[in-house]
């Protein structure tokens, strides 16, 4: 046996003496070859180059060619038990023992089949030509069935098949299990002079056969097929011998028996349920089928699959007016995705815009990209405006789509500000006569504060907001001194938002949290001062007066550490602020 990888060597393996092959091994290194013709002839194995020369190979150990001088050129080329048979690009035809030989030199052969019995021959103007199989092919090609116009002819060991021009499938010889049908009409045919009987020729199918569908090996994905189209979907795929029960569910498509027809483009739903045996056990199946035409057709929808609403001139606008304005900016990720529709595979050779638009576009492959039918792409867009207001954007899709090479996809964007959500901290505690920082930045959320600095300013002491800047420091003098901390903070248009704070002094002798870290909205860790390696306690107190342990559950014995930085940590669920306590640690003995 021969074989040629894609990279175009040679490859062989089969029943070798002394020792059976059956890993293939490299016959020739050259990357050239490009058909192979297996042959029982005697001379071997024949072969077609790159530049249209041939060459014979033995099925020898070491494989090597015996006969390569027969000149370059050569189109097709068929073998089988007898000589082989090629046609040259000049479109003449020859026969190939060990050296080539005219046998027709009409310049319109387009196609060649040898069998066991009898070659055949196509013209370029659909006639069939053909004759008895010899050890030389010395006898010209005779007609053969006039009146018929044919398509593909494949010669086999004693009887050929051939496909005519309207799809029609015929038998050619003789044959247990290729009998007429019903109704057919047997044409005897002569396929050489010196042959003393006949041969049938003979329709085995009308001029469309419908296909078979399997649909245990098409569950799960989208079937492309084409509009007034037929499906036979009998297949006897289960051990019973049982057919599938049909269904269709939804669709423009007709169902009569195991036949279903598809009279309309789009999608169509089929359920198939599956007879219980020993193989497989019951089950229902859907199978989507996508009726489109015989090329590739683009069709694009909103959102990451193709389930989506289709997009359409006028959509309905990807409003960001609940948006932070920095982030419209900046870009909103927004997907569509990319159906073929078709029967042939789409081509997305690009993604552009129109110009004038006061949108922008990131994110889309511009390089090509192929859509096999009824696969689909996702396409993901970055889309940005440059200033508020409302805008809108057409991204342009160019593909192979006959009808529709340029498809539009018209996107608009109402982009508004977002006041700043300012945040003064949480209520705390505060030790008697120590700094404490205020810091506005590090609690105050906005998204442009990345981009466009924001104004910070502060009321310390009911006096309006005199105090410019995220950081301020406060000193309390007296334990359970309070003060209110109003924070006013304001974006580069205008849009301000203002939050407050309470700061309570707390006794000389209590231990405040150094900080106050959120991990989450009811989950606040407090970072407490100590002594390396001292142990202590945390307790809370709803007014100052009266003291409790922070977690009353906790073992005897099992006290929090402070660890060799000067810090340890309890966390407290809910927020922090006067309403649920203070807090305070007690250093133990």
């Amino acid at each position: 046996t021969f074989a040629l990888k894609t990279d175009g060597t040679l490859w062989r393996w089969g029943e070798l003496s002394p020792t059976p092959l059956f890993t293939p091994t490299l016959a020739d290194a050259g990357t050239d070859w490009r058909d192979i013709e297996g042959s029982q002839w005697h001379y071997g194995n024949v072969l077609r180059k790159e530049n249209g020369s041939l060459a014979l190979f033995h099925s020898s150990s070491k494989p090597f060619p015996l006969y390569s001088n027969f000149g370059a050129g050569w189109a097709r080329i068929s073998g089988s038990y007898v000589p082989t048979l090629g046609i040259k690009t000049d479109g003449t035809l020859w026969t190939i023992t060990t050296e080539s030989k005219l046998l027709n030199g009409d310049t319109d052969w387009k196609e060649v089949s040898v069998g066991r019995r009898q070659y055949l021959a196509l013209r370029a103007d659909g006639s069939l030509w053909g004759d008895e199989s010899s050890d030389s092919f010395r006898l010209a090609p005779r007609r053969i069935a006039p009146g018929i116009k044919w398509e593909k002819i494949r010669a086999g060991h004693s009887t050929s098949a051939l496909i005519d021009a309207d799809g029609g499938l015929w038998v050619l010889g003789q044959s247990n299990k290729a009998r007429p049908a019903a109704g057919e009409t047997v044409t005897q045919v002569n396929i050489s002079a010196g042959r003393p009987y006949p041969v049938p020729l003979y329709r085995v199918a009308p001029d469309y056969l419908p296909q078979s569908l399997s649909f245990l090996e098409n569950r799960e994905r989208t079937v492309p097929v084409l509009v007034d189209s037929t499906l036979r979907a009998g297949a006897r795929e289960c051990s019973s011998g049982m057919p599938p029960e049909i269904t269709l569910v939804s669709g423009p498509a007709t169902l009569k028996g195991d036949v279903i027809t598809f009279t309309a483009e789009g999608p169509v739903e089929v359920t198939f349920t599956r007879p219980r045996d020993n193989t497989w056990s019951a089950l229902d199946e859907r199978v989507t089928f996508l009726a489109g035409p015989p090329r590739p057709e683009l069709s694009v929808h909103d959102g990451p699959n193709a389930e989506s609403p289709p997009l359409v001139p006028n959509a309905t606008p990807i409003r960001l007016s609940h948006r932070p304005r920095a982030v419209a900016l900046r870009g909103e990720a927004h997907a569509i995705t990319l159906l073929n529709t078709g029967t042939e595979p789409l081509l997305l050779t690009g993604v552009t815009s129109e110009p004038g638009s006061g949108m922008t576009f990131t994110g889309a492959p511009v390089t090509a990209a192929a859509i096999a039918p009824g696969d689909s792409l996702r396409l993901d867009l970055t889309l940005g405006a440059r200033e508020y207001g409302y805008h809108t954007l057409t991204v342009l899709l160019h593909t192979n789509d006959e009808d529709e090479p340029v498809f539009p996809v018209p996107f608009s964007v109402f982009v508004v500000n977002t006041p700043p959500v300012a945040s003064a901290g949480p209520d705390r505690t505060v030790p008697v006569g120590r700094p404490i920082r205020l810091d506005a930045d590090f609690f105050t959320d906005d998204a442009q504060k990345t981009t466009d600095p924001l104004e910070y300013a502060w009321d310390l002491d009911g006096g309006g907001f005199t105090r410019e800047g995220p950081e301020q420091f406060v000193i309390l003098t007296k334990p359970g001194q309070t003060l209110t901390a109003r924070l006013r903070v304001r974006d580069a248009d205008g849009e301000e938002s203002i939050a407050e704070c309470v700061l309570t002094a707390c006794p000389p002798d209590m231990i405040p949290p150094a900080a106050i870290l959120r991990k989450s909205t009811n989950d606040i860790q407090l970072v407490f001062p100590g002594e390396p390696g001292a142990r202590y306690d945390v307790q809370v107190s709803p007014d100052l007066r009266t003291w409790g342990n922070h977690q009353p559950r906790r073992p005897e014995g099992e006290w929090l550490t402070c660890g060799q930085d000067g810090f340890f940590a309890v966390r407290t669920e809910g927020s922090y602020d006067s309403r649920r306590g203070f807090f305070r640690a007690r250093r133990l003995e």
